[in-house]
């Protein structure tokens, strides 16, 4: 795989283990904490802002996507963006004997990826 397919593959798999570990907190500690998570990539611009408090900021088209995604998508599922969904694409699905060379791929959850709703696309994003 490509290594903008390796990153795609990683952020989805980072997500995964977020959503993971909200449901466990939820069952330990009885806290009904959820979140939505996009996705995208592409060109962005970073920067820290104010003087006061200095926060870091990332800026462009994918940023917008992925806040937009997040937003209006389904509660504990991960939303990605058509570029990221081509990239993951050809991402190798794991198999039960992998060899060594495999071995260090980022691994993402297929199952948890074909039944989350990540069918959102930039297109069906309304302006």
């Amino acid at each position: 795989p490509s290594e903008a397919t390796e990153r795609c593959a990683a952020m989805v798999s980072l997500s995964q283990s977020m959503l993971r570990i909200l449901e466990r907190h939820r069952e330990v500690t009885g806290q009904d904490l959820r979140c939505r998570i996009g996705i995208s990539k592409g060109v962005v611009y970073a920067g820290v802002l104010g003087r006061l408090q200095p926060r870091y900021h990332l800026f462009g088209e994918p940023m917008r996507i992925a806040e937009q995604l997040g937003s209006r998508g389904a509660v504990d599922s991960v939303h990605v963006s058509a570029p990221v969904m081509e990239a993951l694409s050809s991402h190798p699905e794991p198999k039960a004997e992998e060899d060594a060379s495999r071995a260090r791929t980022t691994q993402i959850d297929w199952t948890e990826i074909k039944r989350s709703p990540i069918n959102w696309r930039e297109e069906d994003i309304p302006e």
